[in-house]
């Protein structure tokens, strides 16, 4: 496919020239590189420092693992298991012998995300007036404040991206959602001003806050940093026709380098972004004939990056069995067996439609682990019918389907060549296994019969543990509304669970 740039900027891109177009790929398989300063449009380039030093009060020392909860919930005071105060924290962390604590010392701050970064830092999104991203040292727990009076923008989208996100180099990325406020263009509508939102790519790195991109009403739905820095994103480009009606001018996926050049990459909007293999960047893109957004079918592929080289290659494979429009065989992988074996959905689960790849729009990886000999398995969902329960397969070197006794899996994570699986068997039942990549042994590490759906797995190969969350079931497979923390001590395979009563626990994160 062509890109046809010349059709994508225009209102919103006014004050800029026009990129160049990647070359046509599809017929030759050639790569393209990643635009240099001779091509794409010079975007962002505004620095600024960091807010400075915050006492946020947080105590890591002893910490296996954090967690991230929802609000306490009222159960947990009135019943007087936690001590009740005008703003309780929710974050605490789990210590090498289970037990669970609170990390703020002072009580008062409540995280909205929290993610572990390669430099062994703990980078928090928070709900407090005194910062709003911050970064906490795990050894000394001194932090400091990035941005202060900053939204960061968190995707909406049913497969979210992380806020806050790295590169190779020790750079933190994330999107800085800035309010606008600009006139009514509509006609004969009342004098005033809208709100919107600039959404600005900003790197931090070295003690400096970089902007990456900044276009004007450019929206971003989906996000990835490469390893080697440069940006993909995609979501709408919005206009205004003559009568002063907002439009979207294009869905286009595009992408940033590390010295700020835009440059659109397919016509076609990515879905989904993934990092397989040697650093190879795969991300999934569905768009129509002649870029017409509504014809999904048409254009529903993956496309691979490679940061090395800066190229881009199409690889047209994992779609559905209808989606074969211009498509050349080579470039596509038959479903058709895949679909045979494996249901379209789960009987056991109501209203669930896993599909997959299996369905006519292609497929979005949600989920990727990578094992010590170096493959790479994904947890796979349909695009339009996506579900929490899908499959999983093996994306990297080779393709194939995982085969395991959790036939639709929740969550997946690694050790060593050791995959775990969360999810369903064939029977209805909730259950994790321990599946051996490379003997295909498989045994159970949480049986149907212990009553617990295992929503999140997070993997520690240093404590040679498994850490997960869930939720306690009844006589069905209905969720009683009880969390549960625990781990599993792989050495001696015992399962430690307790009950979490300090509200809902949205996220696990494991600190290597």
């Amino acid at each position: 496919m062509v890109v046809d740039v010349a059709g994508y900027f225009t209102s919103g891109f006014s004050a800029l020239s026009k990129p160049e177009r990647f070359l046509d790929t599809r017929s030759s398989g050639v790569k393209v590189g990643e635009p240099t300063r001779s091509n794409g449009v010079l975007t962002g380039g505004a620095t600024k420092a960091p807010a400075g030093p915050v006492a946020l009060g947080l105590n890591l020392t002893g910490a296996s693992a954090l967690v991230q909860t929802s609000q306490v919930s009222v159960r947990s005071v009135m019943e007087n298991r936690v001590p009740y105060t005008a703003r309780l924290s929710n974050l605490y962390k789990i210590t090498a012998s289970g037990s669970v604590e609170p990390v703020a010392t002072n009580r008062t701050i409540n995280v909205d995300d929290i993610v572990v970064g390669p430099n062994n830092k703990l980078y928090s999104t928070l709900v407090t007036d005194s910062c709003s991203l911050s970064e906490t040292d795990l050894t000394t727990n001194e932090s400091i404040c990035i941005e202060k009076d900053t939204t960061i923008w968190k995707s909406t989208e049913v497969f979210t991206f992380p806020r806050i996100q790295f590169d190779d180099f020790g750079n933190v990325f994330y999107i800085a959602a800035l309010s606008n406020r600009s006139t009514n263009l509509k006609e004969g509508s009342a004098p005033g001003f809208v709100q919107t939102w600039q959404y600005v790519i900003r790197r931090f790195g070295n003690g400096v806050i970089t902007d990456m991109m900044d276009v004007p009403n450019q929206v971003i739905r989906f996000w990835h940093v490469a390893v080697n820095g440069a940006i993909f994103f995609s979501g709408q480009l919005l206009g205004y026709d003559n009568n002063g009606e907002q439009i979207e001018v294009d869905h286009a996926t595009k992408i940033v380098t590390s010295d700020r050049r835009l440059s659109v990459v397919s016509g076609a909007q990515a879905r989904f972004f993934s990092t397989f293999g040697t650093k190879l960047l795969y991300f999934g893109l569905c768009g129509g004939v002649d870029n017409n957004y509504l014809e999904p079918r048409t254009e529903c592929g993956i496309r691979k990056y490679d940061p090395a080289i800066g190229g881009v290659l199409d690889e047209y494979y994992l779609s559905g069995r209808n989606n074969n429009f211009n498509r050349s065989a080579a470039w596509e992988i038959n479903a058709d067996p895949i679909c045979a074996r494996y249901p379209q959905s789960n009987p056991f689960v109501t209203n669930d439609f896993s599909r997959s790849h299996c369905d006519s729009y292609g497929s979005l990886a949600t989920e990727t682990v990578q094992t010590s000999s170096g493959s790479y398995f994904a947890k796979l969902t349909s695009v339009f019918w996506n579900s929490n329960l899908s499959l999983v397969f093996q994306f990297f070197p080779t393709w194939k389907p995982v085969e395991s006794l959790v036939i639709q899996s929740r969550s997946i994570a690694v050790i060593g060549d050791d995959l775990f699986l969360a999810g369903v068997n064939s029977e209805g039942s909730h259950i994790v296994t321990r599946l051996n990549t490379i003997t295909n042994a498989e045994s159970l590490v949480i049986s149907g019969t212990s009553g617990i759906d295992v929503t999140e797995l997070e993997a520690d190969i240093n404590e040679n543990k498994v850490y997960f969350r869930g939720n306690r079931l009844s006589s069905g497979s209905d969720p009683l509304g009880q969390e549960v923390l625990g781990f599993v001590d792989l050495a001696t395979n015992a399962v430690r669970i307790q009950n979490f009563v300090q509200g809902f626990v949205e996220e696990i994160e494991v600190i290597s």
